[in-house]
């Protein structure tokens, strides 16, 4: 059965921290003589924890929103919002990504036109009206990256990506300024959106990167 994806709410593009980090999944080992060592075997993947801001209506909303995902059974679209400022919309009205209480559909973008293959830790891009950050996070199809150089040879742009592609980018890709992740809620209670007599709530949300086989087929 496949894994149904959620979009998540309008209050993930505002959350108001930014702790995404890169779990590289090491096994600290202990060998014969004593000596440690650590192990990487398993596929990197991204980890966070976004506090989101809701009041009102939208606590109904994201209310059950979270009970549709059913605990770990589905799937989050997140975006990776970074508070540096980083990819944070095409354009801005008032210093928020809103436009009649609606989000901006566009997010900064630049082109891949070679395409690169999985494992690979560089990609070749080309810049537009947008440039990429050293530091800012990046993705594709919902895979997120971490940019950690960039130089310009030529036309093109090469910039340095961690960790190593874990899916090949096909020729001719677009690549997200506003990075964006496929996770999974690493417990059925995290998340809850309680709140006081103000009607306020700042629920945190632990996430995982969800890395189940249908997304390698």
């Amino acid at each position: 059965m496949a894994t149904e994806i959620i979009t998540s709410t309008d209050a993930f593009h505002l959350a108001l921290n930014c702790d995404w980090d890169i779990d590289w999944q090491g096994q600290g080992v202990v060998g014969v003589q004593g000596i440690s060592q650590v192990i990487y075997n398993g596929l990197p993947r991204f980890y966070g924890a976004p506090r989101i801001h809701v009041q009102g209506e939208a606590i109904r909303r994201l209310r059950a929103v979270r009970a549709y995902a059913q605990g770990r059974v589905k799937a989050w679209r997140v975006p990776l919002v970074d508070k540096d400022g980083f990819g944070c919309g095409v354009a801005w009205n008032g210093g928020v990504p809103w436009d009649g209480g609606a989000l901006w559909a566009g997010w900064p973008s630049v082109g891949c036109s070679g395409g690169a293959a999985a494992g690979a830790e560089q990609v070749v891009v080309q810049e537009g009206s947008h440039q990429v950050a050293i530091g800012q996070f990046i993705s594709w199809n919902d895979w997120p990256y971490v940019v950690t150089s960039r130089y310009k040879p030529g036309p093109s742009t090469v910039i340095g990506v961690q960790p190593p592609l874990r899916v090949a980018i096909p020729s001719g890709a677009t690549l997200s300024l506003r990075a964006f992740g496929l996770f999974k809620m690493t417990s059925d209670t995290t998340g809850n959106p309680a709140y006081g007599g103000g009607r306020r709530a700042t629920p945190v949300f632990e996430f995982e990167e969800w890395l189940g086989s249908e997304r390698f087929a």
